[in-house]
């Protein structure tokens, strides 16, 4: 068998290009994932210096006694659901003595 070594060295660039679009492949993902990390730690950073800033307009003690409370006027305004027996509702498909 006679290999063509003009074959051979035509093939290695390409083997080559199809390694580095592979490693490509395969990077994008875990780059697109740091990606996405870093912007929901901004997120969070956000969220907590708003948390902060609510968390200084909340008197905490206040917050807590009205949080007892909702319960309690629950428990005093107990409404009563009355539940009555409907008739019997004559359905196409049941036979014709039943209806």
């Amino acid at each position: 068998m006679v290999i063509d070594q003009n074959y051979l060295s035509d093939s290695t660039p390409t083997e080559q290009e199809d390694v580095k679009e592979t490693i490509g492949r395969l990077l994008f993902p875990t780059q697109h994932f740091k990606r996405k990390v870093k912007r929901l730690e901004r997120d969070i950073k956000s969220l907590e210096t708003e948390l902060k800033d609510l968390d200084k307009c909340v008197d905490r003690e206040t917050l807590v006694d009205l949080i007892h409370e909702i319960p309690s006027k629950e428990s005093d305004s107990v409404k009563r659901i009355v539940i009555k027996k409907s008739e019997d509702i004559p359905h196409a498909l049941a036979p014709l003595a039943k209806q």
